[in-house]
C-alpha cells in the first residue's frame, strides 16, 4: 500500500483537472451482467488512463487485464452483484428513455479496497496540486 500511495499521490500532484461525458447505457455480459452509464472515452481521459495503468499497475498484486489501456471501458457502474437476466431487464426498462449525457469533472482519485464486501475507501487526493502546465 505505501507504493501504490507514493504512484497515486504523484499523479494527483501533476495532474490537472478535466471533464468528461457520459453517453447512455450500457452492460458487460460476462462473467457476469454489469448495467453501467458509459463514459466517453476521450483522448485526455485515455491519455490519464494510460498514464494512471503504468504509474500504479506496478504495486499491484494481480493487476486485471481488462484495466489495460488498450481493453479499458470508461464506465460508471450502476448495478452488478446479484444482478439477474430478469433484474438486468428490468433496471433496464425503468431506465429507458433518461438522459445520460452528463458533464462530469474529474477532479480526484481514490484507492477503495475492494478486497472486502464493503469496499473501504482508503485514501482520495485531489488533482491539480502541482500540477505541470
Amino acid at each position: 500500500e505505501a507504493a501504490l500511495e507514493l504512484a497515486m499521490r504523484g499523479l494527483a500532484a501533476n495532474s490537472k483537472p478535466f471533464r468528461v461525458w457520459t453517453s447512455g447505457l450500457g452492460i458487460f455480459t460476462e462473467p457476469v451482467p454489469v448495467l453501467y452509464v458509459a463514459v466517453v472515452r476521450s483522448l485526455e481521459l485515455s491519455r490519464y488512463q494510460r498514464w494512471t495503468w503504468w504509474e500504479v499497475h506496478p504495486t499491484a498484486s494481480a493487476p486485471l487485464d481488462h484495466y489495460l489501456p488498450e481493453r479499458w471501458v470508461p464506465h460508471i457502474t450502476l448495478a452488478q452483484q446479484g444482478l439477474t437476466a430478469e433484474k438486468l431487464a428490468a433496471a433496464v426498462q425503468v431506465l429507458a428513455g433518461r438522459d445520460f449525457h452528463w458533464p462530469i469533472a474529474v477532479d480526484n482519485v481514490v484507492y477503495v479496497d475492494g478486497s472486502q464486501p464493503e469496499h473501504k475507501l482508503r485514501l482520495r487526493l485531489t488533482l491539480g496540486e502541482n500540477a505541470r502546465d
